[in-house]
């Protein structure tokens, strides 16, 4: 690749705000919408570091256009102040084959250019062998328009406009002289295009543009990493494809984001497909729109991707230095590995190099679960590799197999790598700002290493000879298995314009710190990571952290770390080995949990293993902060895979809940005409549950909290029958009925031997019992005069006398009016809900299997529940149009999967 980039030519070092984020919609937006769209950005939090207008933003008498529709934007350079005002780079499309129309602001200027009356009123033809017509509407028209650049809409190579074809066709030659004007000018500022590839050469000219997607399909989808990674064959690296989601399928518009953003180059564009007549269930190229369990991967993994930005512009300026792009196969590295040659069109096997330190696999496949874990095969190459998902080291070459959650995308950092990232990268247009504070990571897996972070101005020429650069050399040295020293050096090359900065070192995967210095300068520990001059500790990925504080970045730094107990500097101690993991899942597992409300002991009192283990990580954050709890960090780290162990098991052999306290007063007895089922329901949980059901009467009240002689009452359910039967324990159902995961009150044990129906009235209570209809096959619970004579009616009979005992008025002060009322009220409430969440739930009534108990599940949204009011909901679906999740997987379920077999 070097020997053809000195033949054929250097790929440029691009215009640095290409490296970060960038945004494109087919819409006809003007500058109120172009507002809006920041102001989003903003809010959410996203990154953003140049926006592309299409072609909606010229005028319409033709496909070409090169002048501002100026009904959307009266005052065009406004919208473009506003944007450089963010600190973005503008750009627009161009379809150039049409020419130069009569309606063109610059026609007549253009026209004369070439000979022509203008007064003719003929159109200036597309002739792009003619340098007078190329440089005349490259100067006269599209420079007048203010943008940075032009995305070169030309559909691929041919010979129109008199070009010869073959590789002298009007996508080499529009690439070739977009991509050279201030060279032409004699202007000192780096040109920049977006464009399709014209053919050998184009990696003169970035950033590629790979074609409008022709579908979003996982099909489509899993071409894309074998496309890109494979244009770096040809120096052609820095690809771009089009990022949307389908309306129906979150989960791939997922990881084709996770992909996207760590490709060349990171590029949201929808080419029509997300307005007009699939309204409202159109395609979604705006992510806030997603239900958040969506939303938020993609906007972590755009934050991660422009967090990287001053490793990634190292490796812009590399790419132009040695021809190899920021993408490539992984056979450069590994060229006598077959596995390394195994990556696929059809995405099997996708994996390869982000920069030389990053090893990516996307995943390109369904997971088909309801808990949306999907496997993945990868090669890891020679060497030690640290596993950012899960935290562990692994040894190469070999081949692992692991599961990767929704928001979990497959990454290995090159074992001893040091890793810079900037600290903030939520900011509109951070990405061409000059580095200046940096997060710096020091990954496990050498005793010494060294880097050199690249910067320069980020839009000039001056890079080619090298007076624009500025580098900062990074390196480190275990000096013992105790001790270990960093050393920053001073910014060299130009002059920086800012001489201080702030460093944070991340010490990934190492056992908590005993003692900092900083060019001798002793720090003290802090809870918070934004304390300067500090230290502290990450819990959850086992990381000491190091807060400088704002140090010279002309002067060396040195840091100096003695950590509590002995490390060694080619793998992790195993109480670290897996912490990131163990803590990333024991937080997915309990948050599945506590969204239903089934997390053991959440409510009662009792050791909760998943509780204890959630918390784990907390714990250690803290005990990391002293010598005098150190031993007590190694105990409690050592400890967490069996707390895990136990976790596991707790979920697998869990009872249905007990409240602590009584949630209602009142046992509301329930009916569902489409299911022809009574319920009776004494939880909120229950009514929430069963809202579509209708509230007949109240059957009864429970105990006052804490009254002697209660017991905890339950719903149970059978699935082919669509029955719920409310009882207790004492008096379980038959077999084929299992119970909800939710607790349903409280009832009075029944009376033991034979009882006096009157005597217990005289005493305020009365028998609840159980009746069954044959022709419905539905039990029914009661305790009501009404609902006796409604039994009998519908020919109910008698199951169980007294099963237990109720009372018959409240024992606070409360009407059956008001307690009804407002059951209804929950109950309302419960199916609004209901109607907003993203189509996983199925209210079908399912039952789900568990070791020691099966748990019902008849609106499974676990972790995919949508809490936003103005997002979109739509079903989703699979490639087949079959419902995406089977709706039966119960939360303990899922809780259990996502804690099983992590990686040590």
């Amino acid at each position: 690749l070097q020997d053809y980039t000195q033949l054929a030519g250097k790929t440029p070092l691009m215009k640095k705000a290409m490296y970060g984020a960038m945004y494109t919609r087919w819409f006809d937006f003007d500058n109120s919408d172009i507002e809006q769209l920041l102001s989003m950005y903003q809010t959410y939090s996203l990154p953003m570091d140049v926006l592309i207008l299409d072609m909606n933003w010229h005028k319409k008498d033709a496909w070409t256009g090169v002048s501002w529709d100026r009904q959307l934007y009266p005052y065009p350079q406004d919208t473009i102040d506003l944007l450089h005002h963010k600190g973005l780079l503008v750009a627009a499309n161009i379809h150039d084959a049409e020419g130069v129309g009569i309606f063109e602001d610059s026609y007549a200027q253009i026209a004369s250019t070439m000979g022509m009356n203008p007064a003719m009123n003929q159109t200036v033809l597309f002739s792009p062998m003619n340098a007078t017509y190329m440089h005349a509407v490259e100067d006269m028209a599209l420079k007048q328009t203010g943008f940075d650049f032009f995305w070169i809409d030309w559909q691929q190579g041919g010979n129109f406009g008199g070009t010869p074809g073959g590789q002298l066709n009007p996508t080499f030659i529009t690439d070739h002289v977009r991509g050279t004007n201030s060279i032409r000018r004699g202007d000192n500022v780096r040109d920049q295009i977006l464009a399709r590839w014209g053919g050998m050469g184009s990696h003169r000219y970035p950033v590629g543009f790979s074609g409008d997607v022709s579908e979003l399909t996982w099909e489509c989808f899993a071409f894309q990493p074998y496309f890109s990674v494979t244009g770096a064959n040809v120096a052609y690296g820095f690809i771009s494809n089009d990022l949307v989601g389908p309306a129906n399928d979150h989960e791939l518009h997922v990881r084709w984001m996770q992909f996207g953003s760590f490709s060349g180059v990171l590029r949201i564009h929808d080419r029509g497909m997300s307005a007009g007549g699939c309204w409202p269930n159109c395609p979604i190229v705006n992510m806030w729109q997603l239900p958040d369990e969506y939303f938020l991967p993609i906007r972590d993994i755009m934050l991660a991707r422009v967090a990287l930005i001053p490793y990634i512009y190292t490796q812009g300026r590399d790419s132009f230095d040695t021809g190899v792009p920021l993408v490539y196969p992984m056979y450069y590295d590994s060229p006598n590995e077959n596995a390394a040659y195994a990556m696929g069109p059809d995405g099997t096997n996708a994996q390869y190099m982000f920069g030389p330190s990053i090893l990516v696999a996307p995943i390109c496949t369904a997971a088909n679960n309801d808990a949306l874990l999907a496997t993945k095969s990868i090669f890891i190459p020679a060497g030690a590799w640290y596993d950012d998902v899960f935290g562990v080291m692994v040894t190469g070459p070999t081949t692992i197999s692991r599961s990767y959650y929704l928001s979990e995308m497959p990454m290995f950092i090159k074992g001893g790598a040091i890793i810079p990232r900037i600290p903030n990268p939520t900011q509109l247009g951070v990405s061409s700002a000059a580095i200046v504070d940096m997060d710096i990571s020091v990954y496990p897996g050498l005793f010494s290493n060294t880097y050199t972070v690249y910067d320069d101005d980020g839009t000039t020429l001056d890079y080619i000879d090298g007076s624009g650069g500025m580098v900062t050399t990074i390196s480190y040295n275990y000096n013992s298995d105790t001790q270990f020293t960093v050393s920053i050096g001073a910014v060299l090359g130009k002059t920086p314009t800012q001489t201080s900065r702030v460093i944070r070192l991340f010490l990934v995967g190492r056992n908590p710190i005993a003692t900092v210095t900083v060019n001798g300068q002793a720090l003290a520990y802090s809870q918070f990571l934004d304390t300067p001059a500090s230290f502290t500790y990450d819990g959850k990925t086992g990381t000491p952290i190091i807060n400088m504080g704002a140090t010279s970045n002309t002067q060396k730094q040195t840091v100096v770390v003695t950590f509590a107990t002995s490390e060694s500097p080619s793998s992790m101690t195993a109480a670290i080995s897996g912490l990131k993991g163990r803590a990333r899942r024991t937080w997915l597992a309990k948050r599945t949990t506590d969204d239903f409300r089934v997390t053991p002991y959440s409510t009662v009192p009792g050791v909760g293993q998943l509780k204890v283990a959630g918390a784990r990580p907390g714990m250690l954050s803290h005990l990391a902060s002293s010598p005098s709890t150190f031993a007590q960090f190694n105990t409690a780290a050592a400890a967490f895979s069996g707390q895990i162990t136990a976790a596991i098991a707790e979920l697998n052999g869990k009872n249905p809940p007990v409240p602590e306290v009584v949630t209602m007063l009142s046992l509301v007895q329930l009916w569902s005409h489409t299911r022809a089922d009574m319920a009776l329901c004494g939880s909120v949980e229950c009514l929430q549950d069963n809202s579509d059901y209708q509230v007949m009467w109240a059957e009864g009240y429970q105990p006052a909290n804490g009254a002697a002689g209660g017991v905890a009452f339950y719903d149970y359910f059978d699935s082919g029958n669509n029955d719920n039967w409310a009882t207790t324990l004492a008096a379980s159902p038959d077999a084929g009925y299992t119970p909800a995961e939710f607790s349903n009150g409280f009832v009075y044990a029944p009376p033991s031997g034979s009882y006096d129906a009157s005597r217990l009235e005289s005493a305020g209570q009365k028998c609840l019992q159980v009746w069954f209809s044959a022709a419905n096959q539905d039990h029914m619970t009661l305790a009501s005069t009404q609902a006796i004579k409604y039994a009998t009616a519908k020919g109910y009979t008698v199951v169980h006398p007294c099963i237990a005992l109720v009372n018959i008025e409240p024992e606070a002060a409360s009407s059956e009016e008001a307690l009804l009322r407002n059951a209804k009220a929950i109950m309302a409430a419960a199916q609004e809900k209901k109607a907003k969440v993203n189509g996983h739930h199925h209210n079908n009534k399912k039952a789900s299997s568990l070791p020691g108990g099966s748990l019902r599940v008849s609106d499974h949204k676990a972790v995919h529940r949508a809490t936003v009011d103005t997002k979109l909901h739509i079903p989703q679906t699979n490639t087949n149009g079959t419902p995406k999740f089977t709706g039966t997987t119960s939360p303990l379920q899922l809780a259990v999967q996502y804690i099983t077999g992590l990686p040590n």
